[in-house]
């Protein structure tokens, strides 16, 4: 599409930039855009590049420039830098330590980030103690649950 400018001609394009997670937000120069719909965005380039910024809590920033050469359709798929992590113990009464520090009785819900080990200890009178050292690549979900059934020493 041509505008024409007094004497300047300015071929302008636009490009759908889509994104996820939907509530990711896309800046353009410090300033916040509204999505045309969940997760998509419509922006109109004329001859400039156009730096844009897509963050979203729990994961990693990305930084893209666009400008008339893009592709007409671009997808962004954030990735997460944290993970949550809920872990339950039978018998509900079992101290949960995570990194050598008790957390929690039972039930304790915590985050493992990117680059992160975090060791667990599920511990309990007349059972078996349970010790695993988990990291961000152990789970492939955003959020997932681990159940720790303790066996009984006493015989």
């Amino acid at each position: 599409m041509a505008t024409l400018l007094g004497a300047l001609t300015i071929d302008a394009k636009t490009v759908s930039v889509s994104v996820t997670p939907e509530n990711a937000k896309v800046y353009q120069n410090g300033k916040i855009l509204s999505p045309v719909s969940n997760g998509l965005y419509q922006i109109t380039i004329s001859n400039n590049n156009i730096s844009l910024a897509i963050l979203a809590e729990g994961y990693d920033s990305e930084r893209l420039v666009v400008n008339s050469k893009s592709p007409k359709k671009i997808d962004i798929d954030l990735k997460p830098n944290r993970k949550r992590i809920i872990v339950s113990t039978e018998p509900n009464y079992a101290a949960i330590y995570i990194n050598g520090r008790e957390t929690a009785k039972g039930k304790a819900d915590f985050y493992i980030f990117k680059n992160e080990k975090k060791t667990i200890k599920v511990v309990a009178d007349g059972y078996d103690t349970y010790s695993k050292q988990f990291d961000f690549n152990d789970f492939n979900l955003q959020q997932e649950s681990v159940h720790v059934t303790l066996e009984s020493n006493i015989h």
